[in-house]
């Protein structure tokens, strides 16, 4: 099992744009994305979920 995953740069921007726009009421989901990935997806109360953040780094190996 890996220690931590992490977002860095232009996914931690999206994820803060697509939280903004989604507004109040909005979920985070994280869905495991094969065996060191993760997604995070955005989902706006009444509307279609975000595309998914996918930029994802696993510690250890990859870490800041």
């Amino acid at each position: 099992m890996s220690a931590y995953w992490w977002f860095q740069g232009k996914s931690v921007e999206k994820l803060t744009d697509d939280l903004i726009e989604a507004g109040d009421g909005a979920r985070l989901e994280v869905h495991p994305f094969g065996p060191d990935k993760l997604h995070l997806v955005v989902v706006p109360p009444d509307q279609p979920s975000k595309d998914p953040i996918d930029d994802s780094h696993v510690c250890p190996p990859s870490c800041p």
